[in-house]
Order: structure tokens, then C-alpha cells, then sequence
């Protein structure tokens, strides 16, 4: 049996269309700029890769940002830039290695000694 003891960076946001259609969206790796610190501190705009939950509604446009707290302050929209698909192995690459990566933990590579970081999936289920 493995253990996955890593740290997780919130990554899960939730949008709402006009339509009060609800989308998730997963954030991977930013793009622009590709620095996380940058990103993270970024007031204005930047591009980051995701994986989009109910991403039929979602056809173009902005959607809107909500919290279930209203003192949190945050308030920010997401715009669809490109849609595309992500093969197998970028997928895992951008769930697993980036955030071992940002936090600094050492990944990649089933060896001893190492933390072993494994993604088991059935990829004939959607």
C-alpha cells in the first residue's frame, strides 16, 4: 500500500455563467506568466492550463467567480481563451510533477528512497 503525504495547493474554483449555469475549473500550470509566485500575485490578468468540469455550457464568454463566504473579499471572472485536450501523459505531468515541483518535493521517479507518487486510472471510463 502507498501513502500520498503531499501538500495540496487549492487549486478548485467554482464559476457561474449569466445563466446561473455552474462551471468548475481545475488549475494545472500557469501559462502567462509561467512563474506560480507571479501568478499568484498577478492584479490584473494571466493565462493559466485547466481542466474544466461541465465544459459543454461553457461555449465562450466570461463566467463569474463565487464563494460561499461574502468576507472574503475575492471577486475575479475567468474568460475561455482556447479549448484543447490534454494527452494522458501531459495530464499527469501537470497534476502530479508541477505541484511536487512548487513545493519543492522531489517526484518523478520510482526509486528507492524516493516518495513514491502514483496515479493509478482507468482511462477507458470518462
Amino acid at each position: 500500500m502507498v501513502f500520498n503525504d503531499t501538500k495540496v495547493v487549492p487549486a478548485r474554483l467554482f464559476f457561474k455563467k449569466e445563466t446561473g449555469a455552474l462551471i468548475e475549473i481545475l488549475c494545472l500550470n500557469p501559462d502567462f506568466p509561467a512563474d506560480y509566485a507571479q501568478s499568484f500575485a498577478s492584479k490584473k490578468s494571466c493565462i493559466w492550463s485547466v481542466v474544466i468540469g461541465n465544459a459543454k455550457k461553457w461555449k465562450g464568454g466570461f463566467v463569474y467567480f463565487f464563494s460561499d463566504s461574502a468576507s472574503d473579499g475575492l471577486n475575479f471572472r475567468a474568460e475561455l481563451v482556447e479549448k484543447g485536450v490534454l494527452t494522458l501523459a501531459q495530464l499527469v505531468e501537470k497534476m502530479s510533477l508541477n505541484p511536487a515541483r512548487i513545493l519543492g518535493i522531489k517526484a518523478g521517479a520510482l526509486l528507492p528512497g524516493m516518495p513514491a507518487d502514483v496515479l493509478i486510472a482507468d482511462i477507458s471510463q470518462e
